[in-house]
């Protein structure tokens, strides 16, 4: 049994988001993923999984910003103290750069 050390929660503006990317056969597949790897090992940088730097594009001025890749699916997370993560974004990444996923 895995101990779920991190607290998991969805903007409404997350909702959304993944509401509208992902098509409503794969949502439960997508939300399983998405939330194994995000109550266990956020911070851990990996194929799938890293931190945003603050010195390019896009900019999150003193956030921790983290991006999870599932699938063409993009999970974009803040981790705040007390072992929290917020999901603020999700979107498709297609040819896109990141900034410009972000800032449609």
């Amino acid at each position: 049994m895995t101990t779920l050390e991190w607290t998991v929660e969805f903007t409404e503006t997350a909702v959304a988001l993944f509401e509208e990317a992902v098509p409503k056969k794969f949502r439960k597949t997508v939300l399983e993923k998405v939330l194994t790897r995000l109550s266990q090992t956020p911070d851990v940088e990996s194929g799938k999984v890293k931190q945003l730097s603050s010195d390019r594009e896009p900019f999150f001025p003193g956030r921790n910003v983290w991006q999870l890749r599932v699938a063409e699916y993009r999970f974009f997370y803040e981790l705040l103290e007390g072992k929290v993560v917020i999901v603020f974004f999700v979107g498709i990444k297609d040819t896109q750069t990141t900034a410009e996923m972000l800032d449609p």
